[in-house]
């Protein structure tokens, strides 16, 4: 082989490798792609809306209980059914005592006086019967103290399926019931006597 000729092979050797050498340059080691970086998409959380305890809830007001509080007393409400339609129908209508200073006082000897609630009517007129009725509501403490001074001065103490019937002399009578008081110039016109709410 001639020298021209290995020459020729040594330039095209290096000529190769020249290439190959450069290529490899230009390619170099590829960097590592960053890892793609996805916006992470929220979850949907469920929140669940705060409810008041059950101190903050506001309870019912309470509805209002057919009591004779629950009524405005008057000298009808006071009186049976009965009894002031057969007055009405004889031309009769109540009158209200309670600023006759001449007219009976039942309830002014009670423990704390007349109680606050206190209806006292006059039915009918002379020379026709007449008939004084009242009603009250008093506290437990001040009917007994006023049974009991009574009694103690004589006065009549009875049960009935009402309540308790106190006949007191020159006094009329007394109907105490576990809601109420009510008086008459007589035992038996307590009868004609109710409490507001009652039919």
């Amino acid at each position: 082989m001639t020298t021209t000729r290995l020459w020729i092979i040594a330039g095209i050797a290096a000529f190769v490798a020249v290439v190959i050498g450069i290529a490899a340059a230009i390619a170099g080691p590829s960097l590592p792609q960053a890892a793609s970086s996805t916006t992470p998409t929220p979850t949907a959380t469920m929140t669940r809306t705060p409810q008041p305890s059950a101190d903050e809830t506001p309870s019912p007001a309470p509805s209002p209980s057919k009591s004779a509080t629950a009524f405005s007393p008057t000298c009808d409400n006071t009186a049976t059914a009965a009894f002031t339609a057969l007055l009405r129908s004889q031309g009769h209508a109540p009158q209200d005592l309670s600023l006759d200073a001449a007219a009976p006082r039942p309830f002014d000897g009670f423990l704390d006086g007349t109680p606050e609630i206190t209806v006292l009517c006059r039915w009918g007129a002379a020379p026709a019967e007449v008939f004084d009725l009242g009603w009250t509501i008093l506290a437990s403490e001040s009917v007994a103290d006023f049974v009991q001074r009574h009694v103690e001065a004589g006065a009549v103490l009875s049960e009935v399926p009402e309540g308790r019937v106190l006949e007191v002399a020159d006094g009329g009578a007394y109907l105490f019931t576990e809601t109420d008081a009510r008086w008459s110039t007589s035992r038996a016109n307590l009868a004609h006597v109710k409490a507001p709410h009652e039919e």
